[in-house]
């Protein structure tokens, strides 16, 4: 199961607290609701995947881990699973892989596969709009609301929360080396308005090299040392 670098990041930043019920939108192969799994000693997560392929390998990623008995894969879309959710959470987490679409591909199956992609993961299938109005309605009134975006979507959060009467308590912004832009924000949204607290992150400290906030961050995340 490939780990990227925006999942480990969200998964290091959260802070789960107390958190008993968690859920994951867009799982996808389960990565981020499998490191809130490992960060906490009994929450129950829920990880909807509106892609049926990936909702099978989330299934059997979590499967084949520790925490099998805490983390339930839903492959229905998560307007549907608004509809129908029986509770609300403590946290929710997100890790939307935007992307720039294409047009290089050839073949029949890389045609399916980008259809797939395009289904479940675009911009197209869920606007941002859509899921903070998910959220709200998904939330409870202390809960948080964990999210990886690329950088140039945070003026468009802004107003999507603001729309939603929730506040952004925290932003982390991301750059992948010290002297260049930023890319990431994480961001910590919720109905309390509290004091905005904003911070800066770098991953690498020169080409191939960790800073040592990333290994300090994340280190407890990898099977092997970043040093």
């Amino acid at each position: 199961m490939k780990v990227g670098t925006d999942a480990m990041l969200l998964g290091a930043f959260t802070k789960t607290r107390q958190a008993a019920r968690i859920l994951d939108i867009g799982t996808g192969t389960g990565v981020l609701a499998l490191i809130m799994a490992q960060k906490t000693a009994a929450a129950n997560i829920d990880a909807i995947e509106i892609n049926s392929d990936a909702a099978e390998e989330a299934t059997e990623n979590i499967a084949a881990s520790p925490w099998k008995e805490r983390v339930k894969v839903l492959p229905v879309s998560l307007q549907e699973f608004t509809d129908s959710a029986p509770e609300k959470y403590d946290l929710i987490t997100c890790n939307p892989p935007y992307f720039e679409e294409r047009n290089d591909t050839k073949g029949n199956n890389a045609q399916h596969t980008l259809a797939s992609r395009r289904i479940a993961r675009s911009e197209g299938s869920l606007r941002l709009s859509d899921l903070v109005f998910c959220v709200k309605e998904l939330l409870n009134q202390d809960g948080r609301f964990s999210l990886i975006l690329p950088s140039a979507k945070l003026e468009e959060l802004k107003v999507e929360v603001e729309k939603q009467e929730m506040f952004l308590n925290r932003i982390i912004h991301i750059r992948s080396y010290p002297d260049a832009p930023f890319i990431r924000i994480i961001t910590e949204v919720g109905f309390q308005n509290l004091q905005l607290r904003q911070e800066h992150f770098t991953i690498y400290e020169s080409q191939r090299k960790y800073s040592q906030e990333y290994i300090t961050l994340t280190k407890y995340l990898h099977g092997k040392s970043l040093e």
